[in-house]
């Protein structure tokens, strides 16, 4: 499946809109991945708040900000 609006997250992940379900009276919810863009791995991660992208601050060489945080793609 690779409809357009997909993002490809990964070799093996996209989030695919075709799939995704709107519920009635209800929000979206912004979904962000689980592991870091950079080395893959989980654990303490920044979320964009605009894609689905994460990180480690230790992989962005930054400290971890105090608010919201927008990636370098964004």
């Amino acid at each position: 499946c690779l409809p357009a609006g997909s993002q490809i997250l990964t070799a093996s992940h996209i989030i695919c809109p075709r799939h995704y379900e709107h519920r009635p009276g209800t929000q979206p919810r912004h979904v962000n991945t689980g592991w870091c863009f950079i080395c893959a791995l989980g654990g303490t991660l920044i979320c964009c708040e605009y894609c689905p992208t994460s990180f480690h601050a230790e992989c962005l060489n930054i400290d971890p900000p105090e608010g919201g945080y927008m990636c370098e793609d964004c």
